[in-house]
């Protein structure tokens, strides 16, 4: 009979992220679910959590100075997870924002709560706009803000194995043989 401190039910985003503190953290932890079905199974396999699409684009440059915040934090902690869980997940490829409001307010706002959390970005004129991008056609009096790093796309997919593999290494129990509905 095996005790534990905490049980986590769901192997999704959420609870493997928090298997694998708890985990790191020292405490008996279960975390409850399915393993993902092998990608050759992916047409024919059931919904079976939040994180079942395979892109989600992450970057700092967000109107909403909290969320912006917390985006930085997470996309530091990527590197570590993709180690202790032995799963790429993310790829730097930056991000651009356009807007046709120009530089002073929206964009504006984007790049302050950006550098605010410790990210960055380049405003972009119309003009430099076009001049970066020639290969896409922007409507006229269109700006933007650039961001190189710090900002990409990430597989939850991957990011959830990641998790669950780094939560075991740190002496979480997986439980794959329920399904948690």
């Amino acid at each position: 009979e095996e005790l534990y401190d905490v049980i986590v039910v769901g192997r999704g985003m959420m609870g493997t992220a928090v298997a694998r503190h708890a985990s790191k953290a020292g405490a008996r932890v279960a975390l409850v679910g399915r393993e993902e079905k092998p990608k050759s199974e992916w047409a024919s396999a059931e919904v079976f959590g939040a994180h079942y699409d395979e892109g989600r684009i992450t970057r700092t440059l967000d109107p909403d100075e909290v969320w912006s915040w917390m985006a930085a934090r997470s996309i530091e902690r990527y590197g570590e997870i993709a180690e202790e869980g032995e799963e790429e997940f993310y790829s730097e490829v930056g991000h651009l924002v356009v807007d046709n409001q120009g530089t002073d307010g929206y964009l504006r706002k984007l790049l302050t709560n950006a550098q605010r959390s410790g990210g960055s970005g380049t405003l972009l004129s119309p003009a430099e706009l076009s001049r970066q991008f020639p290969y896409l056609r922007f409507p006229a009096g269109m700006s933007g803000i650039h961001q190189r790093q710090d900002s990409g796309h990430l597989s939850p997919r991957r990011l959830v194995a990641a998790q669950a593999r780094a939560a075991a290494g740190s002496g979480c129990t997986l439980v794959a043989d329920h399904a948690v509905r």
